[in-house]
């Protein structure tokens, strides 16, 4: 015999079956009581399942008169209170008895079970410490799952032993979360909403889901990876704009330099091609692309190029010829814009307009034209130092720029020759004039 018969004979006054059969034949009990009692020790076996069975049955049923179901009502809201106080009861002993298998986080610092962000995962007996952001890492990374940016979550499991979270247990990691912390997890509170339903996330949270899988891919990527995806971002960016403000990469550029600089533009590039997101603003991403990027052409024409510098030393009569090579890195900033800060200051509705072209309306008002000024400077100061057209011209197809100048070892031809000092561009010439000179 279970606990649940033990608590209804307890509440109902039922000292044994036989006693019962015979007062329910003879009639001498509550209909109620003949209703309730007898399907539960008589016509089906005891389970958790049949008894809420039995209680809806019994409450839609038409023949049956409101008397005894208020009175079968109240009964039932009595055994299901003894019932799950004495649940929580062996669940705090068996809570306080249970040894600690795990006392430290995923970094291995030592954490109590006391302190305020740590949570107690109960599970087999054991007690499992969580720093409460680690928790929240490992069911985000579970419950946005993706293949190749196609949807698939899987079962959140505990990383020390392998075994599936239980469904009382998340309600527990929400409900600390919400009450104990100022976190605000969005895959998590989407989760509880579909009652930790795993198919249903899924199906209601599809766009959510694509989102957090975009920047989880570009966190964890590996580097070669993100560096093709960056070339073919900007090799379709250069058939939209003129050659000469095409964006050349040399091949030799580092490539863990390229993908710092270029994460968040690759990030609006994958959310235009790849987010769920409506039509609309996924041309809204692509149009703030490729205005980023043009903008980023402006500020450095020849950012990625290759500058191998030819450099003759002279001293002691001896001209010895040696040869140094650097990459243009200099960028703009991707957010750090002075309208940026002013729109953001000023005007909590504001919809920044460079992020759509880079000239600015002529009904600009007068904070905007300090920044207009700006930014025609920054692109007169490029045209003074070269020009667009020669800039094209004087710059090889793989990003490779040639400087030839002349030093000396000695302090007094140094000083001499810092006002002759020569610089020669030889990219002018054709590929075969660069084929002579660099065997010169």
């Amino acid at each position: 015999m279970n606990t649940t018969h033990l608590i209804i004979k307890k509440i109902l006054n039922v000292k044994d079956n036989e006693t019962f059969l015979k007062k329910i034949e003879q009639n001498t009990e509550p209909d109620f009581y003949k209703l309730f009692l007898s399907y539960t020790f008589v016509y089906k076996p005891y389970s958790i399942e049949n008894k809420f069975i039995l209680y809806d049955n019994i409450i839609n049923n038409i023949f049956i008169n409101k008397e005894t179901k208020e009175d079968l009502t109240y009964f039932f809201y009595l055994i299901q209170k003894t019932y799950y106080a004495f649940s929580r009861l062996a669940y705090l002993y068996k809570l306080k008895k249970a040894k600690i298998i795990i006392d430290m986080d995923l970094c291995l610092n030592k954490i109590k079970e006391d302190n305020r962000n740590v949570f107690c995962l109960f599970q087999n007996g054991n007690k499992y410490l969580f720093n409460i952001h680690d928790l929240i890492k490992i069911i985000e990374n579970s419950i946005s799952n993706t293949s190749y940016f196609f949807n698939n979550p899987l079962p959140i499991k505990n990383p020390y032993n392998n075994v599936y979270i239980n469904k009382s247990s998340l309600y527990n990691i929400y409900f600390f979360i919400r009450d104990k912390t100022y976190l605000t997890p969005e895959l998590l509170f989407c989760f509880f909403k579909t009652n930790f339903n795993l198919n249903l996330f899924t199906e209601q949270y599809q766009y959510l889901i694509r989102e957090y899988s975009i920047r989880n891919y570009l966190k964890n990527t590996s580097i070669p990876k993100l560096y093709d995806d960056i070339i073919i971002m900007l090799d379709i960016f250069n058939l939209t704009v003129k050659r000469q403000c095409n964006i050349i990469i040399n091949d030799s550029f580092p490539k863990d330099k390229l993908v710092d600089i270029m994460k968040p533009y690759l990030y609006l590039y994958y959310s235009s091609e790849y987010s769920l997101l409506d039509i609309g603003k996924r041309i809204r991403y692509r149009t703030i692309l490729k205005s980023k990027l043009e903008k980023f052409q402006i500020f450095n024409p020849n950012f990625g190029r290759k500058i191998i510098k030819f450099n003759k030393i002279m001293g002691d009569g001896i001209i010895k010829n040696t040869t140094t090579y650097e990459f243009n890195m200099k960028h703009i900033n991707f957010n750090d814009t002075k309208q940026d800060k002013l729109e953001f200051m000023n005007n909590h509705n504001s919809k920044y307009r460079d992020y759509y072209s880079i000239s600015d309306d002529d009904d600009s008002d007068d904070d905007n034209e300090e920044y207009d000024i700006i930014v025609e400077d920054n692109v007169v100061n490029d045209v003074e130092n070269s020009n667009r057209d020669d800039v094209e011209n004087s710059n090889r197809d793989d990003g490779t720029i040639f400087d030839i100048s002349e030093e000396s070892e000695s302090e007094d031809d140094n000083e001499e020759n810092n006002n002759h000092e020569t610089v020669y561009d030889y990219s002018r010439f054709s590929n075969n004039s660069d084929n002579e000179s660099q065997e010169d």
